[in-house]
């Protein structure tokens, strides 16, 4: 059972499971808000400085969010650095707004990358080798 929705118990393939399903919800959150913006700004309405160029993230978030489905322990990872570095650059800019969002999917990116390796570990070994199958 977990433990709560922000620290998954990734102890067991279940609860793996669930800490990855947050990071791709995550993941496709943001690929879905900024194409949002990047649309905004097509109108001509500039949000947070965002422009065209922002569908190049939009879509990198959307491919993390393939691989944390997919179970990928590299897209997991990708997905919480690169949220961080943008947080990050954010708050340079004196973007402090949605800080309680940014903690929010902080977590839910790392919860992803426990899960990842969790599941990975949990499910080593389960396989048969080639040579076993029938």
């Amino acid at each position: 059972m977990s433990k709560t929705w922000y620290w998954e118990d990734v102890n067991n393939l279940s609860g793996a499971e669930k800490a990855m399903t947050g990071g791709m919800w995550a993941a496709l959150v943001v690929a879905g808000i900024t194409s949002l913006v990047v649309a905004l700004s097509f109108a001509g309405v500039k949000l947070f400085g965002i422009g065209a160029s922002a569908l190049l993230d939009a879509a990198i978030f959307a491919a993390i969010a393939f691989g944390i489905k997919r179970k990928s322990r590299f897209a997991a990872v990708a997905g919480l650095i690169l949220y961080i570095i943008e947080r990050i650059y954010m708050l340079q800019r004196g973007g402090a707004g949605g800080i309680v969002m940014g903690i929010v999917f902080t977590l839910l990116f790392i919860n992803a990358a426990r899960g990842a390796f969790a599941y990975h570990r949990l499910t080593e070994g389960t396989a048969r080798p080639l040579e076993a199958r029938s």
